[in-house]
């Protein structure tokens, strides 16, 4: 296993991940308050960028009139959930 595997792996067994990637998936977008349910502010700061760095999600910014900010799941990261689900599926027996 290479070290971006390991990061990975790390990532998506943290606090919070999972709730943020399966969020997303669901809803499709979602803003950074939406994320505060799932884990305090400097734990979700750090998975955001986490997740941005492995590009399972995309950050958006539009500025007219107001700063409107919001993230997405990529095709990647809607890969990641489908995998994680099937494996808490066999892990539940």
């Amino acid at each position: 296993m290479n070290d971006e595997e390991v990061d990975l792996i790390k990532i998506l067994g943290s606090q919070g991940t999972r709730k943020i990637l399966e969020y997303l998936n669901t809803h499709d977008t979602g803003r950074y308050m939406n994320f505060k349910e799932f884990a305090a502010t400097y734990t979700i700061n750090t998975r955001l960028k986490e997740l941005l760095k492995l590009e399972l999600i995309e950050h958006h910014v539009v500025r007219v009139e107001r700063k409107r900010e919001w993230y997405t799941i990529t095709e990647k990261g809607k890969k990641i959930c489908e995998y994680m689900e099937k494996m808490l599926t066999v892990v539940r027996g």
